[in-house]
């Protein structure tokens, strides 16, 4: 499943606040590349999400909630997100 984004996306730096301490998130093994493990209403998942350009990401899921998990890969990758609500923290050690 393709994700079209209407603007500029990081993954890897989008999902890192997920895997703090998480054993259930995973980058790599190719740049770009998110591997999560999740229970789902319909199951165990693991969805592998792939930058395939600055505003697209490639979604694939095995497992007995893989539909669910598409059905919500969008969400996780921000594609519901308002950009006009995000608001820029100050000193939050973030670099580039």
């Amino acid at each position: 499943m393709l994700i079209e984004l209407e603007g500029p996306i990081d993954l890897v730096r989008t999902l890192a606040p997920l895997a703090h301490h998480s054993p259930t998130m995973r980058f790599g093994p190719t740049p770009g590349e998110v591997w999560r493990a999740t229970r789902t209403p319909e199951g165990a998942a693991t969805i592998r999400l792939r930058q395939r350009s600055s505003t697209t990401v490639d979604a694939r899921a095995y497992g007995d909630g893989a539909d669910w998990a598409l059905a919500h890969a969008p969400d996780l990758v921000g594609a519901g997100d308002d950009p006009t609500e995000f608001r820029p923290l100050r000193n939050a050690g973030l670099r580039d």
